[in-house]
Formats: structure tokens, C-alpha cells, sequence
């Protein structure tokens, strides 16, 4: 606070040149502009406002709540025949248990079917656990389907949940049977792209979140980079994402890239470097990555062969139509793991807000350093060095200094 900075002499910082993101990395980089403009707007050391996540437990509605989601993408993902006839299927499970459309339904009931990914409801407990949930706390499905994960969440583990969902008709069968399962008060469904600049805003408000969950859905979202930033936008510090997705492993043939495109909605994969790398980038520390990939080929391999054999059941309980979707979708994922499909269950953590505090120092003194060398004494030279030859050492070093 005892230096008076000028916006001219550290323009380039708030521009984030390219040389700067290479050196520091791009999250780095990021901090330093904004702290840059902070320091010349003379709020350096004024904590931003950010709530507790001890707060109590909020009530919230199961209505369907739409906020400009984006139609094309919603149109578009129909194309995987995971999502065709949707309430036939689900209206058929629970005929076959002796349920109507408006009866009360345990949420036990409901999980033994509204649960898209693998291994359902035992997966998801087993992410609660990674994740160390606890009654109260606040989670984002990101893609929350019909809202299986979200009501299991819900009632076994006594967190209150935000569903977001990208499809409206998934979101509104959501919410009915979330209703049917008594937890309106537990999760709320939101109708929305969390891409979209309406639906970011809505999350950021209702925020921060202990945790946000997703399960096999990014892979559905090109732009992972974006993805990723909302998710960490809207944790607290501290906050934990888990992530279930497909990766490359290696290079499928050109048929398997055909079935993602046609029959999955997947127009792209990254490596699981590229992966780590787009973690890292949006600011996410303490990454643990399980590779998933012969649990799941085993998985979707007897999946597939037991859906064959009840084939005339499918057809009696969900519907021709519905049963052979679900055929055509099983099938080419029982051909992309046979072809080495890459599976993925990751976590990791959005940095504390002690961190934050020791990275705006650390990205403060750099931006003074560069600014201002003639004023460099040896023994900041000395350690600015590690900046080019041993990154990681540096930032201890600073941190300590």
C-alpha cells in the first residue's frame, strides 16, 4: 500500500499477454490482470465478500425454474438415443411396480431406474464418500438428467441439491418425480445451459456450493474449458468437483468416431493429459483421476448382452419404439469400450481462501517485480529467477517469503 501505482506503467499485465500465461500458466496470469486493476483501483487486501458454507440449510422448491438454456443444444443432444422417449420408459418402469404417474414413490424405488450413468445409485454413494458429504451441505448437478443422482443425494445423504438439467422435458419429469418422492423441499430443478450467461448468473447467486457433481454428461460439451470455470466459479474455497467421463485413451477407428457423434453426442475427447491440463488451468488443485475404463467396458459388455435377452420385456414395459432407441444406444457403447474407450472418475478441489490470499500476494509481487526492476533487490532477483528454471520452487519460496 506504501507504492503508488500507475495504470500505464503496468498496462501489459492487464492484457494478460501471452508471455505472461506461458510463464505462469493461465490461471496465474488471470489473477495477476485482476489484481493488477485491483491495486491501481487501490482495493489490494480487501477481502471479497464470500458466504459461509456453514449457512443453514435451505428449503428450496422442486418446480422446473427455465433460464434461457440454449435450444439448439437442447434439440441437438436428442440425436443420443439415450434421451428418445424418456417418460415412456420411465412411465413403463413404474406401471411395472405398480405406481402411477401422480402416486408416491420411494426414492429407493425411483433409483432402481432414473440413474443414466454406471453402476447407478452405488456410484453415487461412492462419489459421496470420496467427496465427504455431510447433512446440509449444497451441491450442482451439472446434467442432472431426471434427477437420480440428485434425489439420492437428497435422501440418503441429507444435502439439499440444485439439478441443472439442459433438456426441458428431463427437467420437468425431474421435478415430478422429485415430487412423487417427497424431497421438493431437498432438490430444486433448474431448466438451463450452464454455459449460458442467464443460467451462470443464477448459479452464481445461488452459490457457493459445497460441491458440484456431474455424471458422464461433459462429454457432451465441447468447450470443456468454459465448462470447467463455471464449475469453479461456483464452489466455495475449499468446494469439491467430482466428475464421471469418457477420455481418449487412444486413437479409435473412424467407425467408433461415428457412433460418438451419431449415437452418443460426443463430438470430441480429450487425452487424459489434455484433460489434467484444462483442471489445472481453471484452477483446480489436488486432482485424483481413477481410471474407469475396464470397470466400465465390463459394465456396458454385460449391460448390453442382459438388455438382448429381456428384449421382450423392454418392449411390454417401455414401449417398441423406446426399447429399440435404447437398443441402437447400448450397442455402439458396447462397441466404443471394445474398441478402448477411455472412462474417467475424477476429483478435485477449488483452493482455500488462505490459498487465495497467498496467490494474490504472490501474483502482486510479481506484477511489482516486472513493473518496477530497477527496484529489484539482489535477493528478490535471486528468487525471481526460479520463475523460469524451477517454477514450483518458486512459488514455495515466495510463498514463504
Amino acid at each position: 500500500r506504501s507504492v503508488t501505482l500507475s495504470l500505464s506503467s503496468l498496462q501489459l499485465f492487464t492484457l494478460d499477454p501471452p508471455w505472461m500465461a506461458s510463464l505462469a500458466g493461465p490461471f496465474v496470469a488471470r489473477r495477476v490482470s485482476c489484481l493488477v486493476r485491483a491495486a491501481c483501483a487501490g482495493t489490494v487486501g480487501k477481502p471479497a465478500a464470500v458466504a459461509s458454507h456453514h449457512s443453514p440449510r435451505r428449503l428450496v422448491s422442486s418446480t422446473t425454474a427455465t433460464h434461457n438454456g440454449n435450444s439448439d443444444a437442447a434439440a441437438a443432444i436428442k440425436s443420443a438415443q439415450l434421451y428418445a422417449l424418456v417418460e415412456a420408459r420411465v412411465d413403463g418402469e413404474l406401471r411395472e411396480r405398480g405406481y402411477g404417474p401422480a402416486s408416491r414413490v420411494p426414492a429407493d424405488v425411483l433409483g432402481e431406474f432414473d440413474n443414466f450413468h454406471y453402476h447407478g445409485v452405488v456410484a453415487v454413494d461412492a462419489a459421496a464418500v470420496r467427496l465427504g458429504l455431510q447433512a446440509g451441505d449444497r451441491v450442482l448437478d451439472v446434467g442432472a438428467g431426471i434427477g437420480g443422482p440428485a434425489r439420492r443425494l437428497a435422501s440418503k445423504f441429507g444435502v439439499a441439491v440444485d439439478a441443472l438439467e439442459l433438456q426441458p422435458n428431463l427437467s420437468s419429469l425431474s421435478s415430478r418425480l422429485t415430487d412423487q418422492a417427497g424431497l421438493s423441499g431437498d432438490v430444486r430443478n433448474i431448466c438451463g445451459d450452464i454455459l449460458s450467461a442467464d443460467t451462470a448468473s443464477l448459479v452464481h447467486q445461488a452459490g457457493p456450493y459445497d460441491a458440484v457433481v456431474s455424471w458422464l454428461v461433459f462429454l457432451h460439451i465441447d468447450d470443456k474449458s468454459s465448462l470447467l470455470r463455471r464449475c469453479h466459479d461456483a464452489l466455495r474455497p475449499g468446494g469439491k468437483l467430482y466428475v464421471e467421463d469418457f477420455f481418449l485413451a487412444k486413437p479409435l477407428p473412424s467407425p467408433r468416431w461415428e457412433d460418438l457423434r451419431s449415437h452418443i453426442y460426443c463430438q470430441s475427447l480429450p487425452t487424459k493429459d489434455r484433460y489434467l491440463e484444462l483442471l489445472s488451468d481453471a484452477g483446480f488443485t489436488n486432482i485424483e483421476w481413477q481410471d474407469m475404463s475396464e470397470d466400465w467396458t465390463r459394465f456396458v459388455d454385460a449391460r448390453y448382452s442382459e438388455f438382448e435377452a429381456e428384449r421382450a420385456r423392454h418392449d411390454r414395459v417401455m414401449g417398441a419404439d423406446a426399447a429399440s432407441a435404447l437398443d441402437v444406444f447400448y450397442g455402439a457403447m458396447d462397441r466404443l469400450f471394445k474398441a478402448q474407450l477411455g472412462g474417467v472418475a475424477f476429483h478435485c478441489t477449488k483452493p482455500s481462501q488462505d490459498f487465495y490470499c497467498r496467490t494474490q500476494r504472490l501474483c502482486l509481487c510479481i506484477a511489482l517485480t516486472l513493473a518496477y526492476p530497477h527496484r529489484v533487490s539482489q535477493q528478490h532477483a535471486k528468487i525471481l529467477k526460479h520463475v523460469v528454471t524451477r517454477p514450483p520452487v518458486f512459488v514455495h519460496r515466495l510463498f514463504e517469503v
